[in-house]
């Protein structure tokens, strides 16, 4: 169950970065607007903490190895659920374009130590590192 877990927080993680591209177009072209556009997930800073939430418990009772949820600051983390809420309720007068760009990097600075931690959990479950075995530095 952990490792579907991961997976399905990385999946979200993909959505929410395109929710956030989009957001970033919108200050170019107002007649894009991400909250009408269709996503596999519901976005919110709500639904972020409780899928990190309910990941790490998860994996921690099945000893997984996660990091994820102490690479970014409760800071970061508050800067990114808030903008992902008044994207999501189009707050623009609420929203800098300074903010929807920091909180690209916030998920991505996430989205990395998510991965890393998904490579981690194979390698210490015994599989291979599809990486190495393809002779791939991961990054």
């Amino acid at each position: 169950m952990g490792m579907n877990m991961l997976y399905n927080l990385r999946e979200w993680i993909c959505d929410c970065d395109r929710f956030l591209f989009l957001a970033e177009v919108h200050y170019h072209n107002e007649a894009v607007v991400p909250s009408k556009h269709k996503f596999d997930h519901v976005l919110s800073g709500e639904i972020l903490e409780d899928l990190l939430s309910r990941t790490s418990i998860e994996c921690d009772s099945d000893s997984y190895h996660i990091s994820f949820d102490h690479c970014i600051s409760p800071d970061e983390f508050s800067l990114l659920k808030q903008t992902l809420d008044d994207i999501r309720f189009e707050n623009w007068t609420k929203i800098k374009v300074e903010n929807v760009i920091l909180s690209q990097e916030i998920l991505r600075k996430l989205a990395k130590a998510l991965d890393e931690d998904i490579m981690k959990t194979y390698e210490l479950k015994g599989f291979p590192s599809l990486y190495s075995v393809c002779g791939i530095r991961y990054v």
